[in-house]
């Protein structure tokens, strides 16, 4: 289990949801994603959800439009 995971179930007893991960042939995939202009609470916990859901997943990375 990572680490923000293992955390938020010691402090808080609750873990993050594992978002579905589009994959080839979904065009979305192919799209280019927008910059990020601020980093707020709401990207940061978007971001440990977006690990969570990388490392239950097989393969090597993710890249933000598959989610």
């Amino acid at each position: 289990m990572p680490f923000c995971s293992r955390i938020l179930m010691m402090f808080f007893g609750v873990t993050m949801a594992i978002l579905d991960i589009l994959l080839l042939p979904v065009l979305r995939v192919r799209t280019v994603a927008y910059p990020v202009e601020s980093v707020d609470e709401s990207i940061r916990k978007l971001v440990d959800v977006m690990f969570e859901s990388m490392y239950a997943a097989p393969g090597i990375g993710m890249a933000a439009t598959q989610v």
